[in-house]
């Protein structure tokens, strides 16, 4: 489950924008690869960082969460409702 959610988070903090593309492939002796550029709100990774904390403890969830939720209100969230945000992954990974 640690790996599977550092996994997740990797999605969201590798790319540019720090949104996760809906989804990504894994190819052979590659890195991720972004399989969509765009992002819908998802909230699996939030709530994975959100179990994980509540049963390990470990601060290290706590902070990649307050991360996504940050990026995620100044990108999707500009006004007082949420919206799908385009070009989640359009640069490549730093």
């Amino acid at each position: 489950a640690q790996g599977l959610t550092h996994t997740c988070y990797q999605m969201y903090h590798r790319y540019p924008t720090h949104l996760a593309p809906e989804y990504v492939r894994f190819q052979a002796g590659q890195d991720m690869v972004p399989g969509a550029n765009f992002y819908i709100l998802r909230p699996e990774a939030a709530e994975a960082l959100f179990y994980l904390h509540e049963l390990t403890g470990h601060p290290i969830y706590r902070e990649w969460a307050w991360e996504i939720f940050q990026v995620r209100t100044r990108h999707a969230c500009p006004g007082r409702a949420a919206a799908a945000a385009a070009a989640a992954a359009g640069l490549p990974l730093i």
